[in-house]
């Protein structure tokens, strides 16, 4: 398990925070982007369907 992870609606968008990484473990964003995270950082994905056969991801990474 990389961390502990909670979603919710903000209007038309999936709202996904993840938190308590486990120091060994990585987290993919994508198929070429592996980050590796401190356990004190927090990652906020936003799923927002633009279109029939379209989705728009953003994420932003939080640390101290």
């Amino acid at each position: 398990m990389v961390g502990r992870f909670s979603g919710t609606w903000d209007g038309d968008t999936l709202v996904v925070e993840t938190v308590n990484f486990h120091p060994q473990k990585s987290f993919r964003f994508a198929i070429k982007h592996v980050l590796y995270m401190p356990p004190t950082a927090k990652v906020t994905e936003r799923f927002t369907r633009t279109g029939p056969d379209e989705i728009l991801y953003e994420f932003t990474v939080e640390d101290d």
